[in-house]
């Protein structure tokens, strides 16, 4: 399966959003990603990785930030995932998890460009940028604000 011109483009516009330095300090690119949360990460997209390879044998690259979203001290994760599965002219998959107990949940997933954490906060927790435009959480998600 070849990608589209635009679908690269927006794999390239998620690459560059990603690599980026983020505005909070607390933020970490997936070069400085912990190794014990990107174990957790691949373990709970174990699935969709396995989907992805499956599709044409190439394994998905996992572009990561580690950003504590809702203010409990414990590093949370924002993945892009990039594959030819996962990524078309919308953008590509993200998943967003914050820690919980031992482990992780899945309080959102994207389609899109560009995600970043937000420089604000809703009930507690921070925003999401996507795509230029304000994300909340709301009943458990991350979803576009009201």
């Amino acid at each position: 399966m070849r990608r589209t011109r635009a679908a690269s483009l927006a794999v390239l516009l998620s690459m560059a959003a990603f690599g980026l330095p983020l505005t909070s300090a607390q933020s970490q690119t997936s070069a400085q990603i912990d190794p014990a949360l990107r174990r957790q990460v691949e373990a709970a997209l174990r699935r969709d990785l396995e989907d992805a390879r499956a599709m044409n044998g190439q394994a998905a690259r996992l572009q990561m930030q580690s950003v504590d979203l809702n203010g409990d001290g414990r590093s949370d994760a924002i993945v892009l995932m990039d594959h030819p599965f996962s990524c078309g002219s919308r953008g590509c998959a993200v998943h967003v998890f914050v820690a919980e107990g031992a482990g992780l949940r899945r309080v959102g997933d994207i389609l899109a460009n560009e995600v970043k954490p937000a420089t604000t906060s809703t009930a507690g927790w921070r925003d999401l940028s996507v795509n230029g435009r304000r994300w909340t959480m709301q009943n458990g998600q991350y979803q576009l604000a009201r």
